[in-house]
């Protein structure tokens, strides 16, 4: 909307306050709301004014009203982003999260086993490709370890060989931690220091680090699976898709009355000037 005080040239042109004119009009008035920052949409306004240079009431009004498309899309990117991340939070926060992750995991791996169950989605989705890099190297060079120690044991080498081929963390564990242990809460038997009790340790062990191993190599296709899954639901992805389609309708066809108009404009410009 124009301000009728706005200052003019000798040739009738509109100088830069018609911007401010039109940051108080009609439809600017009621594009903001209460909570959202009204300096990003005067910059937008600004912008665009300044991109088409509106002269008088109608092209001011189609300017204000490709600002408000511009500014409902900038909504709804927002509402997308929050809907995502409330669905995904859901996802992996809820009381029964233990069952829908070890389902994505399976889905994302195209899975049929139980071999997903104990797989950390949460990580998956926050950790970044450069802790996960490291973590899987670590993951390999332990497993590495327990592969080498159980081959020398399975080889009849002696016990202190196999005992070495360990990392030295997994050293220091079966030293404090595992011998004159039971091997199990259904067995008498304990470990001792010989290969026997070693090899059964380790074959206990290497399945956890191989688990480890897939389930970090898999990390990036699990968090694509479930960021796909809390990408909205279906009805809320179509109800999104509909209004953006509606505002890219909207822009396109005000900018075409916009143009249009300017170029009549230009024509009866040029018209008057010849009659002169």
């Amino acid at each position: 909307m124009i301000d009728n005080n706005v200052i003019t040239t000798d040739n009738g042109n509109y100088e830069v306050s018609k911007y401010n004119a039109m940051k108080h009009g009609i439809l600017s008035q009621y594009t903001v709301m209460q909570w959202e920052n009204s300096v990003d949409y005067e910059a937008l306004l600004d912008s665009l004014v300044q991109e088409h240079d509106p002269y008088g009431a109608t092209e001011s009004h189609l300017v204000e009203e490709l600002a408000g498309v511009v500014w409902r899309k900038m909504r709804l990117r927002y509402a997308e982003m929050t809907s995502t991340q409330a669905n995904l939070n859901n996802h992996i926060q809820n009381t029964d999260s233990y069952n829908k992750s070890h389902i994505s995991a399976r889905a994302a791996l195209l899975e049929t086993s139980s071999g997903t169950k104990e797989f950390d989605i949460k990580q998956a989705v926050v950790a970044t490709e450069q802790e996960t890099q490291e973590a899987l190297k670590e993951m390999k060079q332990y497993l590495a370890c327990w592969k080498k120690a159980r081959k020398a044991i399975e080889e009849m080498q002696p016990y202190e060989k196999a005992f070495a081929a360990l990392h030295k963390e997994d050293q220091r564990e079966w030293k404090t931690e595992y011998l004159g242990e039971r091997v199990s809460e259904y067995s008498e038997r304990v470990y001792e220091e010989n290969a026997d009790s070693l090899h059964t340790w380790i074959i206990k062990n290497i399945p956890y680090y191989e688990a480890r191993v897939y389930e970090l190599e898999s990390r990036e296709k699990i968090k694509k699976q479930v960021l796909g899954q809390s990408f909205l639901s279906q009805n809320d992805l179509n109800k999104f898709t509909r209004y953006e389609n509606h505002l890219d309708r909207k822009f396109e066809k005000t900018l075409a009355m916009l143009i249009k108009l300017q170029e009549l404009r230009g024509k009866d410009f040029i018209v008057t000037t010849k009659l002169a």
